[in-house]
């Protein structure tokens, strides 16, 4: 299944900020729900956007179906208390879901709402993706590692040795290229296959996010409190570096404000 909302790159790079923007217009929003009382640890949209998956601050984590603001299920990692779940993914079938606390990972059936697997983690979890039908989950840990570990049968399959915490990874739906941001500012991108880098880039601070192309052939990186950049993941070439303005964070997703494909190579 091709990503269509959250990672449109064929026609152009669709990226927004989750921090307010300080000096520039935007459209209203078509419509508002509140899905947490005082804010979010994590969050993330299924590809076709018709489901979230929230950790909250006061009531741990929840399934929603976003055309009903509708609360399907309630997923926390141990039974009579709210967890923190510092990280939270959608599969890109929108069958499975994955929740993160400091050291446990679980595996959840987006259909029935029920446990699919429960595992500990060598480091706490900073971010976390998924790969197709949650076969394989991308792991950044404060140990200075990524893992790419299988979520369903259990087993560290490539580990990514960075030299400093990674802040936020992402790998591509069919697990051919994972890519981290750390605290010494690199986004690097990996081979899953051979556990080599293929490409790292350094952006001068720590990387707040990081996010690929379904297809792969794009990779884009954001430090906090500076630069955004685009990088050919065939050539490693940089392709745009992004004006954020006065924007105060980056911690951004690839869902709302489009980077046509026309402007490759402007910075």
């Amino acid at each position: 299944m091709k990503r269509t909302v959250k990672k449109a790159l064929k026609f152009g790079l669709l990226i927004t900020s989750a921090a307010a923007l300080l000096s520039c217009s935007a459209e209203a929003p078509v419509r508002t729900a509140q899905y947490a009382v005082q804010g979010l640890h994590s969050a993330a949209l299924s590809d076709d956007g018709s489901s979230s998956v929230v950790g909250s601050i006061q009531h741990g984590g929840s399934y929603w179906k976003n055309a009903r603001n509708e609360r399907s299920f309630n997923w926390n990692h141990a039974s009579g208390e709210y967890t923190t779940l510092t990280s939270v993914d959608i599969d890109p079938s929108g069958e499975f879901a994955a929740t993160g606390s400091a050291r446990t990972l679980v595996l959840w059936s987006a259909l029935t709402g029920k446990l699919d697997g429960f595992w500990a983690t060598p480091g706490d979890i900073q971010s976390l993706k998924l790969t197709q039908s949650g076969d394989y989950a991308l792991l950044g840990l404060n140990d200075q590692t990524a893992r790419f570990f299988d979520i369903k049968r259990g087993g560290i399959k490539q580990t990514f040795r960075t030299n400093s915490t990674v802040r936020s990874v992402d790998v591509t739906p069919d697990a051919t290229f994972a890519l981290t941001g750390d605290d010494n500012g690199n986004v690097i991108l990996w081979d899953i296959l051979t556990g080599e880098q293929k490409y790292q880039w350094n952006l001068g601070n720590k990387i707040s996010t990081v996010a690929l192309s379904a297809d792969g052939k794009y990779a884009f990186g954001a430090a906090h409190l500076g630069a955004a950049k685009i990088w050919s993941t065939l050539t490693g070439v940089e392709l745009s570096t992004i004006d954020t303005g006065s924007l105060k964070y980056r911690n951004v997703t690839i869902s709302q404000a489009w980077y046509f494909q026309p402007k490759i190579g402007a910075s």
